[in-house]
């Protein structure tokens, strides 16, 4: 009798199959989606670039320079100026 149930339960752990998860799956799912992992990365940029925004233009947006009118590119103003500095 013991030899039956020992094969019955060798049978029942034979059958069962581990999937992953619901969020692996889609984990998976959202990774062979190009569009959505490239959406993903520009809203980071973007994210990232909002919050340094301070410290990659230390310049005030309406204050107007006399001093740097129509400079070229250089180490301060990596794009150069235009007419109000």
């Amino acid at each position: 009798m013991s030899v039956q149930n020992e094969n019955a339960s060798d049978s029942t752990q034979a059958l069962t199959i581990e999937r992953p998860s619901l969020a692996a799956q889609n984990f998976r799912l959202f990774l062979q989606n190009p569009g959505a992992v490239g959406g993903v990365i520009f809203m980071l940029v973007i994210t990232v670039s909002a919050i340094l925004a301070p410290w990659l233009t230390p310049f005030e947006p309406h204050e107007i320079d006399v001093q740097a009118i129509r400079k070229p590119p250089s180490g301060d103003h990596w794009l150069g100026t235009d007419l109000t500095g």
